[in-house]
């Protein structure tokens, strides 16, 4: 039983490991944008485990707004601290040194 157990687990880490390979984070970029969105996070904001990055969250938002630019800068395996690092290179959230020490208590 135990055996059984551990060889059930052993596959499924491998075929977790294998969605988190093969997913890709939506992004888009129309020619006549009239929005932006950065997107941030883990698994969930890159799609993991959808059948295709427009059936992720992301390719959802997308859909609903077609001249949308997203930029989807999430990470599989992320960790609520690597906020800051996706973060990293806009401006409009550089210095957060507030928002770091909260975040990293």
């Amino acid at each position: 039983m135990v055996v059984l157990v551990c060889a059930r687990t052993a596959w499924r880490l491998h075929e977790s490991g294998e969605l988190a390979r093969q997913s890709k984070a939506l992004q888009r970029s129309p020619a006549l944008s009239t929005m932006r969105l950065l997107i941030v996070g883990d698994s969930t904001a890159v799609g993991t485990g959808a059948t295709t990055p427009d059936g992720s969250v992301a390719g959802l938002v997308a859909q609903a707004f077609p001249q949308l630019h997203i930029e989807n800068r999430a990470r599989d395996g992320a960790q609520f601290g690597a906020v800051l690092a996706q973060l990293d290179g806009e401006s409009r959230f550089a210095g957060c040194k507030r928002c770091e020490a909260t975040w990293n208590a």
